[in-house]
Parts: structure tokens; C-alpha cells; sequence
């Protein structure tokens, strides 16, 4: 049931929302044979619905506990997927699928400044119509600001 309810809020309220300029990039990617990861604090079932429609080929979510009877609980499963923790399981992720030495973070947007530890392991750091204190560490690492 919630997952329905969260897929329609997809449809209904972020969907329109998605900036074209991040669907443009996203497909770039795809079409030069780049792996499109999206790492994301919000919860899974958003991002699953954001899957069937952007070009996102494997995404890391937090996940909430379910509990024997199969409803989601208040708990979070694992850690919170933000801030540092982004880098872990993308890296956990990433040597899964393609071996340990066999990716790299070549490009990383981000638009909170809880993606800093995600920029900062990237190649290319992209802030992303940034909040102001992710705006800050932008100017001061030199990461392009992009406004989408």
C-alpha cells in the first residue's frame, strides 16, 4: 500500500519535476556506456519509480525496516543513506558489479551539502543548483555550479 502511495506521488508531485537538464546529462552518460548510479537519502520506493522512467541504470536508497507482517516500521534498515554514507555503499555497490578495480567515480552532482563526501570522491564534482553551504564548498574546491 505505501509503496503504491509513494509511486503515485512520484507520478503526481516529482515527475513534472525533474529537471530536463539532469535527464539530458543522464542520458549522455547511458549513451557513452557510463554506469548512471543514483545515491539517494530518500526513501527506496521513490527511487524504484524513478528507475522505470529516467535513464538510471542502479540506485542506492534508504531502506525502512518491514516488520513480520510486511509493513514498513519507523526504523531505517542499515544506515541512513546520506552524507559519508553515500560513499561507502556506492563503493560496496560498484566493486559488487564491476570489481574492485574495475570502476571509479568519474563524475558526481550533487545539490545538498550532504553530498560533499560524494563530490569530493568524484573526478568531476557537479553542484547542482546547490543549497548555499554546498554553494560555499563549490567556490571553494572549484567544483562547477550548475544551475538546473
Amino acid at each position: 500500500e505505501v509503496n503504491g502511495f509513494l509511486r503515485d506521488f512520484y507520478d503526481q508531485v516529482i515527475d513534472r519535476r525533474f529537471r530536463a537538464d539532469a535527464e539530458a546529462e543522464m542520458t549522455a552518460h547511458e549513451e557513452a556506456g557510463h554506469a548512471v548510479v543514483c545515491v539517494s537519502a530518500t526513501f527506496e520506493p521513490i527511487i524504484a519509480a524513478a528507475m522505470e522512467r529516467r535513464p538510471i541504470q542502479y540506485a542506492i536508497a534508504t531502506r525502512m525496516r518491514v516488520d513480520f507482517q510486511g509493513n514498513y516500521t519507523d526504523e531505517v534498515e542499515g544506515e541512513p543513506i546520506e552524507g559519508p554514507e553515500k560513499v561507502v555503499v556506492l563503493r560496496r555497490l560498484c566493486d559488487e558489479l564491476f570489481g574492485a578495480d574495475g570502476w571509479e567515480l568519474a563524475w558526481a552532482y550533487g545539490d545538498h551539502h550532504s553530498d560533499r563526501a560524494m563530490l569530493a570522491a568524484a573526478k568531476s564534482a557537479y553542484a547542482v543548483t546547490p543549497d548555499r553551504p554546498l554553494t560555499r564548498t563549490a567556490n571553494a574546491q572549484g567544483y562547477d555550479i550548475l544551475e538546473w
